[in-house]
């Protein structure tokens, strides 16, 4: 909205109104949610919101507002995370977004991972889920290695023995990260032998 006051008297002046020559008025431009004030002109004179005009002809007051547009940053590591706009389109990371875009946000995990936490700023989304932007704002991907339960079936006439790099045994039904380097020895009965 655009606002014209009296700078003297404070009265509101009503578009279409008649005023006297040499009035000073005050010209004020409020944004609506979302919106920035683009441009503010008394005839041919650029003002700034709450600047001043002196009246010496017939005038027309104009302003122009544009949306506001934020950054949108993705942080992900072993996995990906998608943005797009209602209409499909894809939202790089970095990209300036206007107000108000619906965005969709996908989480796609790396081989061996799952997906931990999503996040647009502080708020929790599902994978696929939609946000409305109204702010600068980082989406965060993190997600954790798969696991794995381990079963180990010893043989007749041997036991099979599993560690992890630190030299630490593995038990049977323990739960596995995915890429965990393992050693696994056999060790036959007295009376066997490895074929």
């Amino acid at each position: 909205t655009v606002t014209l006051t009296n700078n003297s008297t404070g009265a509101t002046i009503a578009s279409g109104a008649t005023v006297e020559h040499g009035t000073v008025i005050k010209v004020t431009a409020t944004p609506s949610t979302g919106y920035n004030l683009s441009t503010l002109k008394a005839g041919s004179t650029t003002l700034s919101s709450g600047g001043t005009y002196t009246v010496s002809a017939a005038t027309t007051v104009s302003a122009t507002f544009a949306k506001k547009t934020y950054t949108v940053t993705i942080s992900a590591s072993n996995g990906t995370v998608t943005l797009k706009d209602a209409s499909g389109n894809a939202i790089a990371s970095g990209a300036t977004v206007e107000h108000g875009t619906v965005i969709t946000v996908t989480a796609t995990p790396a081989t061996g991972y799952k997906l931990s936490t999503l996040k647009y700023g502080s708020t929790s989304i599902s994978s696929g889920g939609t946000f409305t932007l109204t702010a600068a704002t980082t989406v965060t991907g993190t997600f954790a290695k798969q696991t794995y339960t381990m079963t180990i079936t010893n043989p007749t006439g041997g036991k099979i023995t599993v560690k992890d790099a630190s030299g630490n045994t593995v038990a049977s039904g323990t739960k596995v990260a995915y890429q965990t380097k393992l050693t696994v020895t056999l060790t036959p009965n007295s009376g066997y032998r490895v074929k």
